[in-house]
């Protein structure tokens, strides 16, 4: 098991009890949801940075210039704008919990998945955008399962049970994917 720490920052106008519990519920999502299905785990919690844990700031707005304004970083590390959640109507809790699951699983944003003719991100949340859940409370991201990846998966590719092959997607998720043969980026999203 890959056990991991996630902290969670606050440098916005959400109260500090919200993003507690908030980090609360997707640490049980965590220990609950994701280790079952990945045999990954991560301690999740809020509070003050600490240098031996990957951070996910949460933030009011983005920043009006390059995003380095923020400071420096390293590759394990997120950044959640409450102002857009709010104004796409995203609940940033699910946003919070999408960025938690996919740091996990890609921290540096290097894995891709080949599949029968492209190369697929892995990432978990993005093939099931837009649909969530509850735990304890709070909503919280869906993701695919590693049967997605697989082009002879069988069985459950998504924890909400959505998705019904591999390498599907919802309407409102999307994919990053490059051709096998060749390195420009080809998005592919959900047909609405």
């Amino acid at each position: 098991m890959n056990r991991r720490a996630v902290v969670v920052v606050n440098h916005s106008k959400i109260p500090n009890t919200e993003v507690n519990l908030t980090a609360s519920a997707i640490n049980r999502q965590v220990r609950e949801n994701l280790l079952p299905a990945w045999g990954i785990y991560a301690l999740v919690w809020a509070g003050a940075e600490v240098s031996s844990a990957w951070k996910i700031h949460l933030w009011d707005e983005p920043p009006t210039t390059a995003i380095d304004s923020l400071g420096k970083r390293s590759v394990e590390e997120g950044n959640v704008f409450i102002g857009p959640c709010q104004r796409n109507k995203v609940p940033w809790s699910v946003t919070l919990s999408h960025e938690v699951l996919e740091l996990l699983l890609n921290p540096q944003l290097n894995k891709y998945i080949l599949g029968s003719d492209r190369f697929w991100a892995h990432e978990i949340c993005d093939p099931v955008k837009g649909s969530s859940y509850i735990v304890d409370g709070v909503l919280v991201a869906n993701f695919v399962y590693p049967e997605w990846f697989l082009a002879s998966g069988i069985g459950q590719f998504d924890y909400l049970k959505l998705l019904s092959s591999p390498f599907s997607f919802l309407s409102t998720g999307y994919a990053s994917t490059y051709p096998a043969k060749g390195l420009a980026e080809v998005p592919l999203y959900g047909v609405k």
